[in-house]
């Protein structure tokens, strides 16, 4: 008699976990999940031991230790480079005397053995009843060569936040170009790309949104983009949603690329509490007058 076949087991969350977002190369800094929306869990997932252990602790964050690219699972050589193992990456560096490349704290391995998984095996795993609001990689290189081999599996998530070459690479034999490699792509999977001020070479980071599919909301994207929210409000565009108004930092048309207001065009917020503090006072100003 022919040997049963075993439906493997997806991943098993608490059941008030309804919305996952996953955040593929960490290093110390995943995003964390929402305090105002216990609903929300995050997947981070960092090879480097040493970096996984240090990351801060939160009960909606689940840690997974290994590689994410294309091709079967197997085992492979990461190469450790940078602060914190920051740049480290399965390829070698194109620049092999790059001021990121080798380690740069006593103790730390030159590589480690790590596992790899397929970005299709990570997102087949998460249950269908559970949503993927969101999706953050940086992966050194690897980023377009996961996406693109999910398959259809990808159609789950609603946008996506990546790192991506233009007109360059920083690590031999992978594929990450915007122009030649994401754009292409994400256009014949049926997502458009809202960020337009993308570096014209080098390394940078590009939002994709799935066309007629909404999106997240909630801003993840606009948070690693180094802004903070001054204020939400009510739109119909978003259908029902709300629209975030934003202080960006160098004065990006924030509107154009993502349906933000911009409020000023000066630096971020964020990083300039004076002036965060100065807009929400000509906001409440404003709203006094009659």
């Amino acid at each position: 008699a022919a040997a049963a076949v075993v439906k493997p087991s997806l991943i098993s969350l608490p059941d008030d976990i309804k919305n996952v977002i996953i955040n593929i190369g960490t290093n110390y800094n995943p995003v964390y999940p929402p305090e105002d929306d216990p609903t929300t869990a995050v997947i981070a997932v960092e090879p480097i031991l040493e970096t996984a252990f240090k990351i801060k602790k939160h009960p909606r964050l689940f840690i997974i230790m290994a590689a994410i690219a294309n091709g079967d699972a197997r085992f492979q050589t990461m190469h450790i480079h940078n602060v914190g193992g920051a740049s480290s990456s399965l390829a070698n560096p194109t620049n092999p005397n790059a001021f990121w490349v080798g380690t740069k704290k006593d103790g730390w391995p030159d590589f480690q053995i790590v596992p790899v998984i397929s970005m299709k095996t990570l997102l087949d795993s998460i249950p269908p009843s559970v949503k993927i609001v969101h999706l953050k990689t940086d992966m050194q290189g690897f980023d377009f060569a996961a996406v693109s081999s999910a398959g259809r599996s990808i159609r789950r998530i609603p946008e996506i936040y990546c790192e991506v070459y233009v007109n360059t690479a920083s690590y031999e034999g992978v594929e990450n170009d915007l122009n030649k490699h994401w754009d292409p792509y994400m256009k014949e999977m049926g997502y458009e790309r809202v960020s337009t001020n993308v570096k014209k070479r080098g390394e940078d980071n590009a939002l994709y949104k799935r066309i007629g599919g909404g999106g997240d909301v909630k801003g993840w994207h606009l948070k690693e983009m180094g802004c903070e929210r001054v204020r939400d409000t009510p739109t119909v565009e978003e259908g029902g949603g709300q629209r975030f108004e934003q202080a960006h930092r160098g004065g990006g048309d924030l509107k154009e690329m993502m349906g933000c207001e911009r409020v000023t065009a000066h630096m971020c917020a964020r990083r300039d509490k004076a002036l965060y503090k100065r807009i929400r006072e000509e906001r409440e100003t404003s709203r006094e007058v009659p």
